[in-house]
């Protein structure tokens, strides 16, 4: 094989091996930050304004983008009583909640001056009773916020 022959190969397996290694670094610095943040211990702050109504995870959403070294998790959450359907982005805390999981929601009502105020999401199954989780709550409105498509 001639020398160019042999640095044209060369140059074909290492721009995969490399592009595979940038792949790879991402996911590991995803699941690390998702590792931290998931051990943050999340205690549930409330004030006078805040509602906490039981709610039901019914749908979950993961999605990474290896490229941009992005992770999203979001939670569909219906809450019964009322039929109102939140969209819950994770911050930090327990990210196992999974679908058919039963939780009480915290938060703070769309209607009042400070939406922005922290919400979290209270686990009540056996092995998650008590897991708590902060997350960026948007509330689903429309005639299709209580049709889930899964």
């Amino acid at each position: 094989m001639k020398r160019g022959a042999k640095m044209g190969v060369a140059v074909l397996l290492a721009l995969p091996c490399t592009y595979a290694l940038f792949l790879l670094f991402n996911y590991a610095s995803i699941e690390f930050d998702l590792w931290r943040r998931g051990r943050v211990e999340v205690r549930p702050m409330a004030d006078s304004r805040s509602l906490a109504e039981d709610g039901l995870v019914v749908a979950v959403r993961r999605e990474r983008k290896l490229r941009e070294k992005q992770f999203s998790l979001e939670w569909l959450v219906i809450v019964p009583s009322t039929g109102e359907g939140f969209s819950c982005t994770y911050q930090e805390g327990f990210a196992g909640f999974e679908k058919g999981d039963t939780v009480t929601f915290v938060h703070t009502p769309v209607e009042l001056e400070n939406p922005d105020a922290p919400a979290y999401l209270i686990g009540h199954n056996h092995q998650k009773e008590n897991k708590v989780v902060r997350v960026e709550p948007i509330e689903l409105d429309g005639p299709n916020a209580n049709a889930v498509d899964p």
